[in-house]
């Protein structure tokens, strides 16, 4: 999977097309994880 922003198509509601929460989920959840790792790196 590439990163960055996906073209949006002509149509706008493809079957691959991501809603908002979804990306915003990802963010929090990629955030998160690395606040984890960086304030107990004793967890590893």
């Amino acid at each position: 999977m590439r990163a960055g922003p996906f073209p949006t198509r002509p149509g706008g509601k493809g079957p691959r097309r991501r809603p908002a929460w979804a990306r915003v989920r990802g963010m929090f959840a990629h955030s998160t994880r690395n606040w984890w790792w960086t304030a107990h790196p004793a967890a590893r």
